[in-house]
């Protein structure tokens, strides 16, 4: 840490390191093995997770311009129930669609928008 003394001289954070008077200990990981492991496929992080034949969530990602005029990134995930819900009740899957679609909602599971900003609230479906 930089000491009272150092301020005073008006000696930086940067220089201080710079001059060997700080040390900063880096220690690099990557996260992807933390989390996964070593040797796991990162582009399977975009299949759905469903028996039988092969699906991807769609992705996208943009930047909206607000109001404001400020660019905002926004991103959207999703996967239709058709997908996720792959062989169960057929019947009821459809009415389930039914009922997202009545109530203006995605039918399936989705974070994010494409076409709006959400601050802090979060947007999930």
């Amino acid at each position: 840490m930089l000491t009272d003394s150092m301020i005073e001289k008006g000696i930086s954070e940067r220089k201080a390191i710079e001059m060997g008077l700080l040390i900063r200990d880096t220690v690099r990981e990557s996260v992807l093995e933390t989390i996964f492991g070593k040797g796991y496929d990162a582009m399977q992080l975009k299949m759905v997770p469903v028996p039988g034949e092969p699906a991807e969530f769609h992705l996208g990602a943009t930047i909206i311009i607000t109001g404001s005029g400020i660019g905002v990134p926004v991103f959207e995930a999703k996967a239709h129930n058709n997908v996720i819900l792959r062989g169960l009740d057929r019947q009821l899957v459809i009415n389930l669609n039914d009922q997202a679609r009545t109530n203006e909602k995605y039918p399936g599971l989705k974070v994010g928008s494409l076409l709006e900003t959400v601050n802090n609230s979060g947007n999930w479906e």
